[in-house]
């Protein structure tokens, strides 16, 4: 057997192997920990393509099973290595002089970035692909599926001009490609991508309509365009799938619009078909995400809690990254329509956390419960546990003497340490999950885009009307010697220092689902210790070894 013919059976093995696992958020601990080693075979085994071609080489079957180990591994919900494979397929296609499947293969990269919101490599992948394509009707199909990718992305930038002319001018170049030529260059034929097209049109305005709306804006002129462009896609000869895209874009108009009755009503009934079809459960995130919407338009924010637990459940068990993200935007608002009745804005600080310590726990709770759905581990367990150790620190740092109205301020203060300590990893609601979970290691973008988890939990904070417990999350990977982020500023709160020397103990100390060895706690306290005045707060660092002592 050729060394190619070696590779190929293997990664028609783990193929098998991937799609025996299914959604990766749904896996068990100990199947996942094996996840990972497949992963890491499979990158093993593609290094091996940059090999000069042997004789008997056959880089077109190659090609085509890397794609289909790379396809399987993103429904699984890995784009992460998902992406990394068809990078390494398209410069294997590159070395053969094989330019289509090159660009096959940077379209379908360009894509799971976008899937991981990473805008401008997508954008970036999507240029590849263009460039690789030949000045012949093959290429002239295939630009308008990568172009309507590209409006895709500039869609999710909110670049929603920029996003409708490049819809519209693919609509266009569709309109000019006689039938049986876009048909013969494309797994679809060109009346079904026009309705695509429509769908993405109306989507595009509905959008555009809430963001003018949430500006002051007037959205009407926005929803009679995009319920034009959707009725247009409703006619369409859409997939059972797209369709339902459609008439669930159609009911969020109908939330803009001041009709959220009617358009829980049709997602209700949207819901009850997924549940009736298996092969449409890919549109229930969605479908659960805007009746969500509807009941906050409604004031039903206990009702638009449980509908955003189902859209985030129901996202992680499809793998669906797009909804992972904007399911959170939802979760945002809802929880901002909760904290309003909770919290007076122009209460301080203090009175905010003395009053959800006291009054609103519930609240908190919520916050962290929807973290620990996402991801067990920095969920509740982790975020319980910085919290009490966090408070622990904080009082050998200070004393409980003196008189009753300074302890009862630092009591106050305590509450609002605490707080900011159980919702330090708000921001990683943001963070694709598969990203959250990558076992192997992570790359530049990949490491920029895990630390914005700190700036995201200050924004969500800020939104739920917590703004000042915002301002200590955002702490708490800052150093003294300015290497943390996300400023490197160098002097960070005593609060913000607390929960770092916190949180990095309970990282070191707990066995978490990337399977690293836990240190002991004499280990973690001397690790912590010998990074004192660089890393971590020298009082911190002290006060956290005594808070250890007396436990």
């Amino acid at each position: 057997m050729s060394h190619m013919s070696s590779i190929m059976k293997r990664l028609r093995e783990l193929k098998g192997e991937f799609d025996a696992m299914g959604s990766i958020a749904l896996l068990p601990a100990e199947d996942f920990g094996e996840f990972g080693r497949l992963c890491l075979e499979l990158l093993y085994l593609t290094e091996d393509l940059a090999a000069p071609p042997a004789a008997d080489d056959s880089p077109e079957d190659c090609i085509d099973q890397l794609v289909v180990i790379a396809l399987t591994l993103r429904r699984s919900g890995d784009d992460v290595t998902a992406t990394e494979i068809f990078l390494r397929t398209a410069c294997f296609a590159d070395t053969r002089g094989l330019g289509r499947l090159s660009s096959l293969a940077y379209n379908l990269a360009g894509i799971s970035f976008y899937n991981l919101g990473q805008y401008e490599s997508a954008i970036e992948s999507f240029e590849q692909a263009l460039e690789r394509l030949t000045d012949d009707e093959h290429g002239l199909v295939r630009s308008t599926i990568i172009r309507l990718n590209w409006g895709n992305v500039l869609h999710d930038q909110r670049r929603f001009d920029e996003a409708e002319c490049v819809y519209e001018s693919v609509l266009k170049q569709v309109d000019e490609i006689p039938a049986d030529v876009f048909s013969g260059n494309s797994a679809f034929e060109s009346d079904r991508m026009r309705g695509m097209l429509c769908n993405n049109l109306g989507a595009n305005r509905t959008e555009w309509a809430r963001s003018d709306s949430g500006h002051g804006a007037e959205s009407c002129p926005h929803l009679t365009i995009a319920e034009h462009f959707l009725s247009r896609a409703i006619a369409a000869p859409l997939s059972p799938n797209e369709h339902l895209q459609a008439r669930t874009n159609f009911a969020h108009s109908l939330i803009l619009r001041g009709r959220p009755d009617e358009a829980e009503r049709e997602l209700r009934q949207l819901a009850s078909q997924c549940a009736a079809d298996r092969d449409l459960m890919l549109q229930l995130p969605e479908i659960y995400r805007f009746t969500a919407e509807s009941r906050v338009a409604q004031g039903d924010h206990r009702g638009a809690l449980t509908d955003c637990y189902r859209a985030l459940e129901s996202s992680l068990a499809v793998a669906d990254r797009l909804q992972e993200r904007k399911v959170v935007d939802t979760f945002v608002a809802a929880m901002k329509v909760t904290s309003s009745v909770l919290i007076d804005g122009s209460d301080t600080r203090e009175r905010k956390a003395e009053r959800l310590m006291n009054e609103a726990s519930d609240f908190v709770d919520r916050l962290v419960d929807f973290l620990e759905r996402k991801d067990l581990y920095t969920g509740l367990n982790h975020s319980k546990a910085v919290q009490t150790l966090s408070v622990r620190t904080a009082r050998v740092l200070v004393s409980d003497t003196g008189p009753a109205g300074e302890r009862a301020r630092r009591e106050v203060e305590m509450h609002s340490l605490g707080l900011a300590a159980a919702l330090h990893d708000i921001g990683k609601l943001f963070v694709p999950w598969s990203l959250l979970n990558k076992l192997i290691p992570l790359n530049e973008g990949e490491r920029s885009i895990l630390r914005k988890h700190s700036e995201n939990g200050r924004y969500i904070l800020e939104q739920v009307g917590l703004p000042e417990i915002g301002a200590i999350v955002v702490e708490h990977h800052e150093a003294p010697d300015g290497s943390g982020y996300p400023t490197g500023r160098r002097d960070s709160s005593l609060m913000g220092a607390t929960i770092a020397v916190a949180d990095a103990f309970e990282a070191m100390t707990t066995v978490n689902r990337h399977y690293r060895r836990a240190k002991s706690r004499a280990e973690a306290v001397a690790e912590i210790k010998g990074l004192a005045h660089a890393q971590f707060d020298g009082d911190a660092a002290r006060a956290l070894e005594v808070a250890l002592s007396r436990a």
